[in-house]
């Protein structure tokens, strides 16, 4: 073999295999580098500190729709979209992270100047790019252990390292050709690690233009892929389940439809780098014998630190899984957090409702009623039967799902980071759910009043007093069964009596002020924290989160607060402020992160 035709691909690697066909592309056509050179993007070096999941800060916080860091900056706005890679997903999608870039990243800059003063204040070593954010183009994830999928990048996101990007003029093209069959087989010849990084995609080879059919063929590839983004509740695009009597056959035929644009669009590609038949089957023959597997491989993280990389599959969506949708889309509207015109009266304003058979604002006969309201009587008693499964009363069974599987799927669908909170007393005789964009400074006095643990309280007492009364005034097996049904009336209150003083100590958290004076500090929601953070003073609550998750230990959160890992952060500045400002002395970025700069 002539050792000079491994020159062929940029960076000479060791592929004696391929035909002298394949071999020519990569001589004869233009480089991706050459057309639009792939960027690298910012590394915020903080991930904790500086990215949410969108729902953490709520939809009305992230600034969307720039087009220029000009425009970002104009804006005032805070948080901004943010393209970090993710599980695999071509066409479009991934569209979950927002970043902190308030004054065109001032913070984040700082705090880079801070922890690498051999950088000499050049943050542009770690700020990579920032010209190019808020463009349209084509991203991808950085790491994969199956196939490599590209997405369109709408505009208006800042983008990540590990989701990189490339703005060409022609997008439909470069992103036909990253996710067609010909690109799967060239990116592994330039490198077969997982990673495939910037200076690859560089190397690419790409036609010198398209056909106005292949342009035609992406759009309608990227339409299809937005629709399954709309039907995810995950998504800013969100806008309900499908169909509940024929979702399934649609979303089927969609995927169907969609990969048929995809052979349509191969065969394309292959025709604009007029790659023979008996190349087409070496590429394809080589690709079959590769192992293969659709998951993609991302970087997870909790509490600041990185977990082991997970792995994201899609299923194909089963009835259980609709209803389990529905039931949830069902939730978000009782909470306030999907509306609805025709289901207005069905929302609770406050954000509360708890698990409590007769009460006005009883989740479960909530969600039934919703249901109802949509689907009719019938359907809706078919979707929560589907959910729950059994033959037991309807309500109760629904009410011991949202305890149990719901939480702990709400919970894993939202990466750890849930927007419904589930908060409970000690042995679970009281469950609340919260909507975490409802909360205010109110909400946990609210919570101890009449209408929920002080009325369940007063409730119980009256109860309490009853049972006594009876028992003593019978005999034989009734004095036996009133006994019993005392003793077990007094767990209840008690359990809920140590539940409100939990809430009273949360409410007044004991804290040395900025001038040194002992005071009490109630719980005032913070979103720009995200939710570990937000939520941690209500640890003493959320004995439901562990148990959904084993990370999910609040008290741990708190106990990192409190030993001042996070000096950043506006809970901590609440609760310990003398500290807090200790630390942003000496911090430009603390210091411009509680406004002090």
């Amino acid at each position: 073999y002539p050792q000079s035709d491994f020159a062929a691909i940029s960076g000479s690697p060791w592929v004696y295999w391929i035909t002298p066909g394949i071999r020519r592309l990569f001589v004869a056509l233009p480089s991706l580098d050459s057309v639009a050179k792939p960027k690298h993007g910012l590394s915020t070096c903080h991930n904790f500190r500086y990215l949410r999941q969108w729902w953490e800060v709520g939809r009305s916080e992230v600034t969307q729709g720039c087009s220029t860091p000009e425009a970002a900056l104009a804006s005032a706005g805070t948080w901004f979209p943010y393209m970090k890679g993710g599980s695999f997903q071509r066409w479009f999608g991934n569209q979950t992270h927002v970043v902190k870039w308030p004054m065109d990243g001032a913070e984040i800059k700082a705090d880079i100047v801070e922890r690498f003063p051999y950088l000499n204040g050049n943050w542009g070593m770690v700020v990579t790019n920032p010209n190019f954010y808020f463009r349209r183009g084509v991203t991808w994830t950085d790491l994969t252990a199956g196939k490599f999928s590209a997405r369109l990048s709408p505009g208006g996101f800042v983008f990540d390292v590990s989701g990189s990007s490339v703005f060409p003029e022609d997008v439909e093209l470069v992103l036909a050709v990253m996710n067609s069959t010909w690109a799967q087989y060239a990116l592994k010849l330039i490198n077969p690690t997982l990673h495939v990084q910037v200076g690859d995609l560089a190397r690419l080879p790409i036609p010198k233009q398209a056909s106005g059919l292949l342009r035609d063929l992406v759009n309608r590839a990227v339409a299809l892929a937005r629709v399954d983004s709309e039907e995810d509740e995950t998504t800013y695009d969100y806008v309900e389940p499908p169909d509940w009597h024929h979702g399934i056959e649609r979303v089927t035929a969609r995927h169907r439809d969609l990969a048929a644009l995809e052979k349509e669009i191969d065969e394309e590609v292959y025709g604009l780098y007029e790659i023979s038949p008996d190349d087409r089957r070496a590429i394809e023959e080589e690709l079959t014998t590769a192992p293969e597997t659709t998951d993609e491989v991302e970087e997870g993280e909790i509490e600041g630190g990185e977990d082991a990389a997970e792995t994201e599959e899609t299923a194909s969506l089963t009835q259980e899984g609709l209803a389990q949708r529905w039931v949830s889309y069902a939730v978000g509207i009782a909470l306030g957090r999907f509306t609805r015109p025709d289901l207005d009266s069905f929302v609770d304003t406050d954000g509360l409702m708890v698990l409590q058979r007769d009460h006005p604002d009883d989740l479960a006969a909530r969600l039934i009623a919703i249901l109802a309201a949509i689907h009719g009587d019938t359907a809706s008693g078919v979707i929560v039967r589907t959910v729950i499964g059994g033959n037991g009363d309807l309500r109760d069974t629904l009410a011991s799902y949202l305890l149990g599987p719901f939480f702990k799927a709400h919970v894993k669908r939202y990466r750890k980071r849930p927007i419904y909170w589930l908060l409970q007393s000690a042995k679970q005789n009281f469950s609340v759910y919260l909507f975490h964009e409802r909360a205010t400074d109110q909400t946990l006095a609210m919570l101890q009043g009449t209408k929920y643990v002080g009325g369940r309280v007063f409730q119980l007492k009256q109860q309490l007093q009853e049972a006594n009364r009876r028992e003593t005034a019978a005999e034989g097996r009734e004095k036996a069964k009133w006994r019993k049904q005392a003793q077990d009336l007094a767990e209840e209150l008690a359990d809920l009596e140590a539940f409100d003083q939990a809430i009273t100590a949360t409410n007044n958290e004991p804290i040395v002020g900025a001038e040194g004076k002992a005071t009490t500090s109630r719980w005032t929601p913070e979103f720009d924290d995200g939710v570990l953070l937000n939520a941690a003073p209500l640890y003493r609550l959320t004995l439901a989160w562990r148990k959904a998750d084993a990370k999910l230990d609040l008290s741990k959160v708190w106990k990192a607060l409190k030993d001042g890992e996070y000096p950043w952060a506006k809970t901590a500045m609440r609760y310990w402020p003398r500290e807090t400002l200790k630390a942003c002395k000496d911090n430009k970025s603390y210091r411009i992160a509680h406004g002090l700069e």
